[in-house]
């Protein structure tokens, strides 16, 4: 009987023991919830601050890369009308040397037929000189 009872006030004993431990783990688990909840929430903050910072950016972006695309296509733009305007002058720069060969071709054409036709007065000339000398020495 003592020894029974000895041992059923040690497991009376014991049993209030784990209860105030199942009591402190309780109470310290309901901390860390607690913790967890406030840390969560702050967690769920920063996400929904970053969340509106990445719109903004975003946005900001997305507004740059819209100006970038317009003065890309102004660039273009302008980029055409002074191709088309060199290729214009390209043109009337080749119709112009076109025009100048064609005048040099002519004037080229013109002096050789008149250096034919000095030669030849030049052999009749010299032809005629060299009758008259041919006769004076005779």
């Amino acid at each position: 009987g003592e020894v029974r009872g000895s041992l059923n006030a040690g497991l009376a004993g014991l049993r209030s023991e784990i209860g105030e431990v199942r009591g402190n783990l309780d109470a310290g688990l309901a901390g860390l919830r607690s913790e967890i909840g406030e840390v969560k929430g702050s967690l769920d903050a920063v996400a929904g601050e970053l969340r509106s910072e990445i719109g903004e950016v975003r946005g900001s972006l997305n507004a740059g890369l819209a100006g970038l695309r317009s003065e890309i296509g102004d660039v273009k733009r302008h980029s055409s009308v002074l191709a088309e305007g060199l290729r214009s002058e390209t043109r009337t720069l080749a119709e112009g040397v076109g025009s100048t060969n064609e005048r040099i071709d002519g004037i080229l054409s013109r002096m050789a037929e008149e250096f034919r036709d000095m030669r030849a007065m030049l052999r009749l000339s010299f032809g005629d000189l060299d009758k008259r000398i041919r006769a004076l020495e005779s």
